[in-house]
């Protein structure tokens, strides 16, 4: 499969307070990825969420039992490398 071009990608500008900010990039630091990755896994997890939930967002998300599938990253990447 060819790696997806630059043409094929498109960017959004996502403000967020300090707080939020914060929790975004110790989540980067800790799994060793840039923020954007964290929001595109946080993003497949949701897609994925309401697919399982029929097409619905019950409020608090709960994850509890979602299973993921072993490497959550986009194609390319080798999924979250944290220390143990």
């Amino acid at each position: 499969m060819n790696p997806k071009s630059k043409r094929d990608k498109k960017g959004i500008t996502v403000r967020f307070d300090d707080h939020e900010m914060q929790k975004l990039e110790e989540l980067a630091v800790r799994y060793h990825v840039s923020s954007a990755t964290v929001l595109r896994w946080a993003l497949q997890a949701l897609v994925e969420y309401v697919g399982i939930n029929g097409g619905r967002i019950f409020l608090p998300l709960d994850f509890s039992n979602f299973l993921p599938p072993v490497s959550r990253g986009p194609e390319g990447d080798k999924g979250p490398r944290a220390k143990k």
